[in-house]
């Protein structure tokens, strides 16, 4: 008897330990949860359930609150953007007319919104794929491209990115200036030209190891 009751006790704690390690298993899966994405644009779409009346007794039925799902999309296809541009004239003076401002673009007289070149730029430069394969991929989605009018394009896109790579030229050379500093300081700190001191930063600084 007292072995069977060994045995029992021996099971009942190892069954609450497999009791303990679920918890921790679903406390840890319940605290990940899902991550918000506030960021995101919200389309809300009303769909009416086919039955609009009792199959009993003809009645119509009545509202009853909405379920509500949400499903993430994203957009893979091109689309046209058709703008109306809105004409006003003044009654009071009939030869002026009031326009509405035209839509941006990045080049004069270009058929190609913004986002495609934002995409183009993309797929060319940060994931760096040939422009035959950035043109299947834009065929894929909708939109067929040349990959010789993709290469057309690239000497047009570098004049509105011409002050940013001013700028960041210019914060790289304040940093290597920084730097230089800093192995100067080094260097007089040890009261001789180490090795760490490129021949540059002697020169620049007028040591007289130099």
């Amino acid at each position: 008897m007292s072995g069977l009751r060994h045995g029992n006790a021996k099971l009942r704690s190892r069954v609450a330990g497999l009791e303990a390690g679920n918890d921790r298993l679903r406390a840890r899966t319940a605290s990940r949860g899902r991550a918000p994405r506030p960021a995101l644009a919200v389309e809300s779409e009303t769909v009416e359930p086919s039955e609009r009346s009792c199959p009993r007794c003809g009645r119509a039925c009545a509202a009853n609150g909405a379920k509500t799902t949400e499903l993430i999309e994203v957009e893979v296809r091109a689309r046209v953007r058709r703008v109306h541009r809105v004409r006003r004239r003044p009654a009071c003076a009939p030869g002026r007319e009031a326009l509405a401002p035209a839509a941006a673009r990045l080049f004069p007289n270009t058929p190609c919104g913004v986002s495609v070149w934002a995409l183009f730029l993309l797929e060319r430069h940060a994931h760096h794929r040939p422009l035959r394969a950035v043109s299947r991929m834009l065929s894929a989605r909708g939109l067929d491209v040349a990959p010789g009018t993709l290469a057309d394009s690239l000497p047009r896109l570098a004049p509105p990115f011409a002050p940013l790579a001013a700028a960041i030229a210019e914060r790289q050379a304040a940093a290597g200036g920084a730097r230089r500093r800093d192995e100067l300081a080094a260097t007089r700190r040890a009261g001789r030209c180490t090795p760490a001191a490129s021949a540059a930063t002697v020169r620049a600084a007028g040591c007289g190891c130099a």
